[in-house]
C-alpha cells in the first residue's frame, strides 16, 4: 500500500518527466520551424538586398542629378521641373530608408537572437517572416498605389503652378511610373514562404499540467 508521501513523489516524478518530454519536443519543433524560416530568409536575401540598394542608389542619383541641373539651367521651366524632380527623389529616398526591406539581411538577425531550438530564436524568425510578408504585400495594396498616384500628382501640381503645364503632365506620369516600378518589383517570395510555413507546420499545439482544485488537469492549446 502506497503512503501519501509515496503517491505524491510518484505524481511529482510523472509530472517532471512529462514536462521534460514536452520541453524536448517543443525544442525540437522550435528548431525545425526556425530552420525552415531561416533557409527561406537566406534564399530571399539577394533579391531583397538588390531591391533595397538598387532603388536607394537610383533615388539618390536622381536627387543629385536633378539638383545639379536645376542650378545649372537657365530656362525657368526646366529649373522648376528639375527642382521638383529632385525634391520628389529625396522624398522617395526618405521613404525607402524609413521602411527598408526587412529581408535584406537574410536570417542573420534570427541567428543572433539565440541558439537553435530556443524560443527566442523562433520568435525572431516568425517576427521577421511576418515583416517580410508585410513588405511584400504592399505591392498589392490599393492604398499604396493610390498614395503613389496622389504624391506624384502633388509634385506635378507644383510644376504646373510654377512652370509649364505640359512639363507637369510628363513629370507626373514619369513619377507615377517610377513609383509603380518600385512597388511591383518587391519580391513575392515572402508570401509563398508564409504559405508554405503554415501548410507544413500548421498552428502550434502545446499541452501542460495545471493545478485544478487540489488536483491536476491537462490543458491543450491550439
Amino acid at each position: 500500500m502506497q503512503t501519501p508521501n509515496t503517491a505524491l513523489r510518484v505524481v511529482a516524478l510523472l509530472l517532471g518527466l512529462s514536462i521534460a518530454g514536452q520541453a524536448v519536443a517543443e525544442s525540437a519543433d522550435a528548431a525545425e520551424r526556425s530552420a525552415f524560416i531561416e533557409q527561406r530568409l537566406d534564399e530571399g536575401r539577394a533579391w531583397a538586398r538588390l531591391w533595397q540598394n538598387g532603388w536607394t542608389t537610383a533615388y539618390a542619383g536622381a536627387a543629385v542629378v536633378h539638383t545639379a541641373l536645376a542650378f545649372a539651367g537657365d530656362d525657368q521651366d526646366e529649373q522648376v521641373v528639375n527642382g521638383v524632380s529632385a525634391l520628389r527623389a529625396v522624398a522617395a529616398l526618405a521613404l525607402i530608408r524609413h521602411r527598408p526591406d526587412p529581408g535584406r539581411f537574410g536570417a542573420d538577425p534570427v541567428r543572433a537572437a539565440g541558439p537553435p531550438g530556443s524560443t527566442a530564436r523562433l520568435a525572431e524568425a516568425e517576427r521577421l517572416l511576418a515583416a517580410t510578408v508585410h513588405h511584400a504585400e504592399r505591392r498589392y495594396s490599393v492604398r499604396r498605389h493610390l498614395f503613389n498616384v496622389g504624391l506624384n500628382a502633388a509634385f506635378g501640381g507644383l510644376v504646373w503652378a510654377f512652370g509649364d503645364s505640359d512639363d507637369a503632365i510628363k513629370s507626373t506620369l514619369l513619377g507615377i511610373a517610377g513609383g509603380e516600378a518600385a512597388l511591383l518589383s518587391r519580391s513575392r517570395q515572402p508570401i509563398r514562404n508564409a504559405r508554405d510555413y503554415e501548410s507544413r507546420f500548421g498552428a502550434p499545439v502545446t499541452w501542460e499540467f495545471v493545478p485544478r482544485h487540489g488536483g491536476l488537469a491537462v490543458v491543450i492549446r491550439f
